[in-house]
């Protein structure tokens, strides 16, 4: 009965520990933030898991690689029987039970082949880190792309309400014979051009939701937050030199610095293709038809030396150098695009950051510029065309300050991706 206990209680444990894990990697039913998004989709996405399982087959090549100096111990039994029927009939039986191991004891090429594969794990840990920095960077930016086409809606909507306005302010200004019909023409072009404005606005929101799930692997739709900050955290891009340095550590360049390692080891392994190995055996046997049975055992050294072998090692020779050239080159022509990357990266962040400080200043004077032409307007000296252009200078510059914002927060993120950082909303978590 205890044991029955045991077995439901651990039982039970299990199905707790599997339903809770499987809570923790769903997706929210609420409207998503960015942390909500990064913990999904850097848990979830089938690249995370594909850089998962490559990363536990190369921890099991390394098991394999490490246990070739291990003893290795196997048993055997076997029955046998045989029988006459002329001249003499009769029948025999034996059996024969076999206890051996083995054990290598000198391999050159084993040796290197441990380092090799180790080489491989390493590679395969900074692949994985690469690919959460990469994932990630994916995300953030859909999200911030998001926020701005969602944002970009918000003015479109905007826009048309004052559009509305106006043409019911101008319809009682034509009723009561201040204002000529043409007036409420033009206010109605405006109303129509500004709904096109909007349904083109709601599209462009869908498509970037659309990309959003998809770069967190999310089959289906999704809906986010309201995003309401304007503030835009600090970027210190003065240092070239720091950057760089932090640029050259990234976890895809240490792939490659791996890789390079690796082939230098599969040349040394290569060039050890003729040398000797030195393995140990022993074994113990019973065999006979009565007991006790008859016993006998065995002891050895074993040393291999291959001699000739056609062109084989030459060949093999020639191909790790091959690898070997290609790993440097390319390590070498990562180095440069990561220079190149990280140049681009601050340009278009002190871009977008001088943008956003200009269209600070045109926001001012558009919404100025569109209250002293509304103004005009009702006092009856300005002209509809006046106020419509003003309005259009007016939303045009909110969309210029929203666009310029969220592409500074996107060009940030891209400089994290290429100085190799995990966003902070991801690692605070």
């Amino acid at each position: 009965m205890k044991v029955f206990l045991r077995f439901m209680a651990v039982f039970l444990a299990v199905i707790l520990s599997a339903a809770l894990f499987a809570q923790s990697d769903a997706l929210p039913e609420r409207e998503l933030r960015l942390e909500d998004c990064l913990k999904y989709g850097l848990s979830s996405h089938p690249k995370v898991k594909i850089a998962e399982s490559t990363l536990e087959v190369q921890k099991a090549s390394v098991m394999s690689a490490d246990g070739v100096y291990d003893i290795s111990l196997s048993g055997g039994v076997s029955y046998s029987a045989d029988g006459k029927d002329r001249p003499v009939s009769g029948s025999s039986s034996s059996v024969s039970e076999s206890l051996s191991f083995s054990k290598k004891i000198f391999d050159p090429k084993s040796d290197l082949q441990k380092k090799a594969v180790r080489e491989g794990l390493t590679s395969a840990n900074h692949q994985f880190d690469s690919t959460m920095i990469d994932l990630a960077a994916q995300i953030k930016s859909a999200y911030f792309q998001a926020q701005q086409k969602r944002a970009l809606l918000k003015v479109k909507i905007e826009t048309l309400e004052s559009y509305e306005k106006h043409l019911k302010k101008v319809e009682s200004f034509v009723e009561v014979g201040t204002r000529p019909p043409y007036d409420i023409t033009k206010a109605q072009v405006d109303v129509a051009n500004a709904r096109v404005a909007l349904i083109s606005a709601r599209s462009a929101l869908k498509s970037a939701l659309a990309n959003l799930a998809q770069a967190m692997g999310v089959e289906g739709s999704i809906n986010i937050a309201s995003y309401d900050e304007d503030v835009l955290p600090e970027f210190d891009v003065s240092d070239r030199k720091i950057l760089l340095d932090q640029a050259m550590m990234r976890p895809d360049i240490m792939v490659k610095e791996a890789n390079l390692r690796t082939s230098i080891l599969n040349l040394s392994k290569a060039k050890k293709s003729l040398s000797p190995s030195l393995s140990s055996s022993a074994g113990y046997s019973w065999r006979g038809e009565n007991s006790p049975q008859n016993r006998s055992w065995s002891a050895g050294v074993n040393l291999s030396w291959p001699i000739l072998d056609g062109r084989i090692t030459k060949a093999q020779i020639q191909s790790a150098e091959g690898s070997m050239n290609n790993a440097k080159a390319s390590l070498a022509d990562l180095r440069l695009s990561v220079y190149t990357q990280l140049e681009n990266s601050v340009t278009d962040l002190s871009d977008a950051l001088e943008r956003f400080e200009a269209n600070k200043v045109l926001v001012r004077q558009a919404r100025e510029s569109l209250e002293l032409a509304e103004a005009r307007y009702d006092t009856g000296i300005g002209s509809p065309l006046e106020v419509s252009d003003a309005r259009v200078d007016y939303s045009a510059a909110r969309g210029g300050y929203i666009v310029s914002y969220f592409d500074s927060l996107i060009a940030g993120t891209s400089l994290d991706k290429v100085l190799g950082k995990l966003p902070r909303e991801y690692v605070q978590k």
